[in-house]
């Protein structure tokens, strides 16, 4: 790969000498600058507590990947300049591409101006001089929402409107995503306005670096502050292959228990499977929209009984017990999955619109652990097709995957854990022994992933600055590392 790469300059309309401002900020939040010692990334608690509003923007460094530990560059550098600097370079006859970021933080609705909280689209931020840039010159737009998902059609709708308005130019807006659903939402309400879209699995991209390190440099941490370092580790191949510690048929992790948690965990406790289950789980943790649905799809008495049983026995817990604090990257627990055959995996999306994939999806491959996918349609089939992984059908019976109707493709899952639940320990022992080859296969393309010989986030660069041919080069069509 040639280290002398051109740079990817990013523009922002304000930097301070420590950190850049993230593009799009209303200049009434700009007073969080004086008490957070002018760095936008420390201002979290002060937008909560001073602004009573939650970020809608921020600073993901999409392509911090690029650069070694102490920010210096790989491969190439990013470059960030003033908008103020990129104009009097343009004007002085010294012209380049640049791209303007904008990052979206956390729910979509913030960034869209749909919440309560916050009522103004990104798109009203944009200064006069940098949107005459975009749009007559030499920038171009990037939305990069590839960290969350979520998108709807309410959303991609309020989006067409955001885009139309500002009147830039199809081929100069870029939208980076982690949304394989994406193009099929948004083709209907963009039609001939249809931007740019690169598909960015941020969440494979930084979970499959963790394992490599992880597993390769035993004292690394995916953070570097003190209140976040745990001590985890990654079950190794001889340890997947010994089923003798095996307690328990399932394993099923629950954080926020949104709708489709809900409904699981309503499944497994009617069902009397809970012991068979090693799970976690808190009722402080229930949405207001998951106890609204559980509500009024149970009579009053099954809803007393079940609502009873998961507040007197909160919080249930198997790893880590503040589990409201934890996050999906450096808090690994390796006993609950040497202890449990399968796992029980609740994704983010399931009765939504989003195919979003989070770093859920890669934890049990990571352990070396069969999965039934709680999770969008077609998700088993995305990671099969666009990353090179292998399934466990006709072992786990996968059929639920290709069914779009939300209701019935929980029905399908849910008798499916039924039928393997029906297996004695020891008979469910003897169906994982028959898929370790493919928990083997998946843990090694995982780790072809972490490596990054040729990272992916290169291979984004290439995609972003138009140098399609040369990154297919690299990944093929089907994402598969050549």
């Amino acid at each position: 790969m040639d280290n002398k790469l051109e740079k990817l300059i990013l523009g922002y309309d304000i930097l301070f000498p420590y950190c850049e401002v993230p593009n799009c900020l209303d200049p009434n939040d700009l007073q969080f600058a004086k008490d957070c010692d002018y760095y936008y990334d420390n201002s979290q608690t002060y937008f909560k507590e001073k602004l009573n509003k939650e970020w809608y923007i921020h600073n993901g460094r999409f392509m911090v990947h690029l650069n070694d530990e102490s920010g210096h560059p790989g491969y190439f550098a990013i470059d960030k300049k003033s908008t103020y600097d990129i104009i009097k370079d343009r004007e002085r006859g010294k012209n380049y591409d640049w791209y303007y970021l904008i990052e979206a933080y956390g729910d979509f609705d913030n960034f869209l101006g749909l919440s309560n909280s916050n009522t103004q689209p990104f798109s009203e931020f944009i200064p006069s001089h940098t949107l005459n840039e975009l749009k007559n010159y030499n920038g171009k737009l990037i939305i990069n929402f590839a960290i969350d998902g979520g998108l709807s059609t309410l959303k991609v709708d309020r989006l067409y409107e955001c885009l139309l308005n500002l009147n830039i130019p199809k081929e100069k807006i870029i939208i980076l995503h982690n949304d394989f659903n994406l193009e099929k939402l948004m083709k209907p309400i963009f039609g001939e306005y249809m931007p740019i879209l690169i598909h960015y699995c941020w969440s494979l991209n930084s979970k499959s670096e963790e394992y490599f390190k992880k597993t390769h440099q035993d004292e690394f941490h995916f953070w570097h502050t003190a209140d976040r370092k745990t001590n985890y580790s990654f079950l190794t191949n001889d340890e997947c292959k010994d089923l003798s510690k095996k307690t328990h048929k399932f394993l099923n992790l629950n954080r926020r228990l949104r709708i489709h948690r809900i409904d699981l965990l309503y499944f497994l406790w009617k069902e009397n499977m809970l012991d068979d289950v090693l799970i976690s789980y808190d009722s402080k943790l229930f949405t207001h929209d998951g106890l609204d649905m559980i509500r009024k799809k149970l009579s009053i008495e099954e809803w007393n009984d079940f609502y009873h049983y998961i507040v007197h026995t909160s919080p249930r817990i198997v790893d880590y017990y503040d589990i409201e604090s934890i996050w999906g990257y450096g808090f690994e627990t390796k006993e609950i999955y040497e202890k449990s055959l399968i796992s029980i995996l609740s994704e983010t999306f399931f009765y939504e619109e989003s195919g979003y994939l989070s770093e859920k999806i890669w934890k049990p491959i990571a352990h070396g652990h069969p999965f039934i996918l709680i999770g969008p349609q077609n998700s088993l089939k995305f990671i099969k097709k666009e990353f090179g992984f292998k399934t466990f059908h006709p072992f786990i019976n996968e059929a639920y995957d290709a069914i779009e109707d939300g209701n019935l493709r929980m029905e399908m899952i849910q008798k499916e854990i039924k039928r393997l639940n029906s297996y004695s320990l020891e008979e469910l022992k003897k169906i994982v022994e028959q898929v370790i080859p493919i928990i083997l296969h998946n843990k090694q393309k995982l780790l072809e992933y972490g490596k990054k010989s040729i990272p992916l986030d290169y291979v984004h660069y290439l995609r972003i600055t138009g140098k399609t041919e040369e990154a297919e080069k690299i990944f093929n069509k089907q994402n598969q590392l050549l």
